[in-house]
């Protein structure tokens, strides 16, 4: 269905209040998640620092558009292994993602990260045509053989731990371990 958007002139983009990362500057911009929560504080701080009174207008927003052909799954960690597909152990991982590009999506926000073997992560996450966010980070595989990361921007979060799984060549995501049968999938594309 779709939504409406406020649409903003004047003298402050949000756009600009966003802060870009140069090639030799190593921080994470923003950990996925957390964009969500920033994007609404960003463009409200870019209407309230306009000296001139910004004009608002509402327009029809379009369609989001849907995630990737490769993104899209209905399949649980139960059907996959039925199916003879396998979690990869962590030993399989550390080798998988060392000097390994990931992308995956999460509807129309697609992402693409590259993963070294000093464990930095480094990567963008594409919210739109006109917005992507750069991030850095670290990754390892803990003992229960999960690739886990986490924003090094944000000391003290939670890190993101997944099992990932193979299928005819194809590479997926859970939270869920193999005894998790109904916990679902997200596909991956991992290459070098």
């Amino acid at each position: 269905m779709p939504r409406s958007r406020v649409r903003q002139s004047g003298p402050t983009p949000a756009s600009a209040l966003i802060p870009s990362i140069a090639p030799d500057d190593r921080r994470p911009a923003v950990k996925r998640s957390s964009l969500v929560l920033l994007l609404p504080i960003v463009l409200a701080a870019g209407c309230a620092s306009s000296p001139e009174p910004a004009t608002r207008t509402i327009v029809q927003a379009e369609e989001r558009a849907a995630p990737p052909a490769w993104a899209v799954t209905d399949l649980t960690v139960g059907e996959l292994l039925a199916k003879g597909g396998r979690q990869l152990t962590g030993p399989q991982l550390k080798s998988l993602f060392e000097r390994a590009v990931m992308e995956g999506a999460d509807g129309s926000t697609t992402w693409r990260e590259m993963s070294f073997p000093d464990g930095k992560v480094t990567g963008q996450t594409r919210m739109s045509a006109n917005l992507t966010i750069d991030y850095q980070g670290t990754w390892w595989i803990d003992e229960q053989g999960r690739r886990c990361w986490i924003n090094d921007r944000y000391a003290g979060h939670t890190p993101s731990c997944m099992y990932y799984y193979l299928l005819d060549g194809r590479y997926y995501a859970s939270d869920g371990g193999p005894t998790s049968r109904g916990a679902t999938l997200e596909p991956r594309r991992i290459t070098r």
